[in-house]
């Protein structure tokens, strides 16, 4: 019985304190300590006073539902991967441009080289971005003047590589890359499917209207500058690899198209297709075609060293270059092999053939000339006639 009532009173305890823990309680006083917090009793903080101003600071913060309202732009965050935080309305701002989704025409004219007549739109005016993945960037700012010159990016990236450890000695090779950008078609297993569509990885458009000397637009801009000895290119290729179903039925490296559509060139407008520039010192050539040979019976031949048979022209098909000073008439001259050549003396107006270095014909309006060798018998012209013995002679028959 005594152990009955002890349980009772046990039970009755425990539920009077259950019945006290849920039920109101009332606080006593706040209070603003030293620090100028504001502390209620029992401990929680809920921020501080000052100069009348009353400053939040919760240990965590909890929104249930909408109709909260401010500016939360001046708050800051830190991006993954930024090693400094910026604002939320910076920050916020990026992000809407990198995430806007569009469907309908292009806001420019995506004008191609298929589109013959450069009509307004292009073949490809119609843009579906199809993900949130489209960026705009509006540079509208004023660049300052007092400087020489200026850039403006809309998008800038640096990588600075400060290995040096010598990984070709090691039989190593190292690479490093500012923006690698890979684009395939849909493959399973290293299994390709055919696909009815163009595929770029990379597709550089600019269009406007400039002005000043000089001063232009370029669809892009590549440079690269060697300060060892090793190399410095811009490379271009297009492959067939030989483990491809078919063989491709074009293959061009590099293709330069020009359209020409407002009037014809002159002497102050030009028109090229493929410009060659070379600066300082001497160089080794303006261009240059090479047969690099791989694997057994792929020597890298090609049918023709110079293919123009489609190009129409309108007042030469090859203009020579000019010759650089003491070095005769080297501008004009087209070699075959060692000291076999042929040339145009601008000066004198004649055309000369070379053999061995040594002149063998020349020709010009009012002159020609035929240097024999003394081991040649006989020259003729027409039919077979003799000389006699001991002469040497040109006979030209009746």
């Amino acid at each position: 019985m005594r152990n009955l009532l002890t349980s009772i009173t046990l039970l009755a305890a425990a539920l009077a304190l259950s019945t006290l823990a849920h039920a109101d309680q009332i606080l006593g006083p706040g209070r603003i300590d030293t620090s100028n917090r504001v502390v209620l009793p029992g401990g929680p903080t809920l921020g501080t006073w000052r100069s009348g101003k009353f400053t939040a600071a919760p240990d965590a913060l909890q929104i249930k539902g909408s109709g909260s309202t401010g500016d939360l732009s001046a708050m800051s965050v830190t991006p993954v991967g930024a090693s400094a935080p910026t604002t939320l309305g910076t920050f916020t701002a990026g992000a809407a441009m990198r995430n806007y989704k569009f469907t309908g025409d292009f806001p420019l004219d995506s004008r191609a080289f298929v589109d013959a007549a450069q009509t307004s739109g292009g073949p490809y005016a119609n843009y579906n971005t199809g993900a949130a993945n489209a960026e705009f960037l509006d540079l509208t700012g004023t660049i300052p003047t007092s400087n020489p010159g200026a850039i403006r990016d809309g998008r800038f990236i640096m990588v600075r590589d400060r290995d040096t450890t010598p990984y070709e000695s090691s039989g190593y090779r190292a690479i490093t890359n500012g923006l690698r950008v890979i684009v395939t078609g849909k493959a399973d297993n290293f299994a390709y499917s055919t696909q009815s569509k163009d595929f770029h990885a990379g597709w550089f458009t600019s269009t406007g209207r400039t002005s000043g000397t000089g001063r232009g637009f370029s669809g892009i801009l590549a440079e690269a500058s060697q300060i060892g000895t090793g190399a410095a290119t811009n490379e271009l290729a297009a492959s067939n690899p030989d483990y491809s179903n078919e063989h491709a039925a074009y293959l061009v490296a590099a293709v330069g198209h020009v359209h020409n559509n407002k009037a014809a060139a002159d002497d102050t407008h030009l028109s090229i297709g493929i410009q060659s520039s070379t600066y300082g010192y001497l160089s080794t050539a303006a261009f240059r075609a090479a047969s690099v040979g791989g694997e057994a019976g792929q020597p890298g031949a090609s049918m023709y060293g110079l293919m123009m048979e489609e190009q129409i022209a309108s007042k030469a098909g090859i203009t020579m270059p000019q010759s650089l000073a003491g070095s005769g008439n080297a501008g004009t001259n087209i070699k075959y092999g060692a000291g076999q050549y042929s040339n145009y003396n601008r000066t004198d107006k004649v055309f000369g053939w070379l053999v061995d270095e040594a002149a063998v014909l020349s020709a010009g309006k009012n002159a020609f000339y035929v240097n024999i060798d003394r081991s040649l018998k006989q020259v003729t012209v027409g039919a077979a006639n003799s000389c006699g013995t001991g002469f040497k002679c040109l006979r030209i028959p009746n």
